[in-house]
């Protein structure tokens, strides 16, 4: 029996690992998006898309000017269109925290 008992932990730290790999490769996806890069949604940077995400792109649309980053679409202008892509990313964000 004792030779069975190291051969268990060995194989129950191997599935710790895969569900940690799982996880982190499951934020990164959320986070990065599928390529690995950084969401463009995520306008403040924070590694997270959110309300204040969607506030910032506000700001920019009623002042007028603001960072490039809200410039999601990287059509030149911050409108209602990067607002609604914002929007989206978020509420998909929501949705997986939801089903996950």
């Amino acid at each position: 029996m004792s030779a069975r008992k190291p051969l268990r932990k060995r194989i129950v730290h191997l599935l710790f690992m895969i569900l940690f790999l799982a996880i982190s490769a499951s934020m990164c996806v959320h986070v990065c998006g599928a390529g690995g890069q950084i969401d463009p949604a995520d306008v403040d940077g924070d590694g997270k898309i959110t309300i204040a995400d969607m506030e910032r792109v506000l700001i920019v649309i009623r002042e007028g000017s603001g960072p490039e980053e809200a410039d999601v679409n990287n059509d030149g202008r911050v409108d209602l269109e990067d607002l609604d892509i914002v929007t989206r990313a978020y509420q998909e964000s929501e949705a997986r925290k939801t089903n996950w």
